[in-house]
């Protein structure tokens, strides 16, 4: 049951992402036509569906107590971003055509967005354990 919440909570919010960067380039692009087609469109819809899957999967893994907490974090942001990247080449997400520049700036650019989003939910979690603990050393 858990994996079925995690898939359908990945495609949310997949679809959610790409509907948020369509609208954007819905408002800020002049010319439509060349980026919104009905390839792209269905390419993104794809990419954006299975990146949400496989982070939301991903995260099964800091259930498992044996594995220190680097190395589930290394697990599902690699398998993640592994992921992110080939479905980024598939939707053509990345200015393969602006050079090697472009593309770097892209893979950094996506990189401080994820540990941006992971950076967050570590606080969120931290701030919860601490909560939980104070309220575990009051009943005492």
């Amino acid at each position: 049951m858990k994996i079925l919440k995690n898939i359908l909570m990945g495609l949310m919010s997949g679809f959610t992402m790409m509907t948020i960067s369509l609208l954007f380039i819905v408002l800020f692009e002049s010319e439509l036509g060349e980026i919104l087609t009905k390839t792209s469109i269905l390419k993104s819809i794809l990419s954006s569906a299975l990146i949400g899957v496989t982070f939301y999967l991903g995260s099964l893994i800091y259930e498992n107590d044996k594995l220190a907490m680097g190395l589930k974090t290394l697990i599902h942001m690699g398998s993640g971003l592994i992921v992110f990247y080939l479905g980024a080449i598939f939707a053509e997400w990345i200015p393969l055509y602006g050079g090697i520049g472009a593309l770097i700036g892209f893979v950094l650019f996506t990189l401080a967005i994820s540990f941006s989003i992971w950076f967050g939910y570590y606080l969120y979690y931290k701030k919860e354990a601490k909560k939980i603990n104070a309220q575990i050393h009051n009943r005492q």
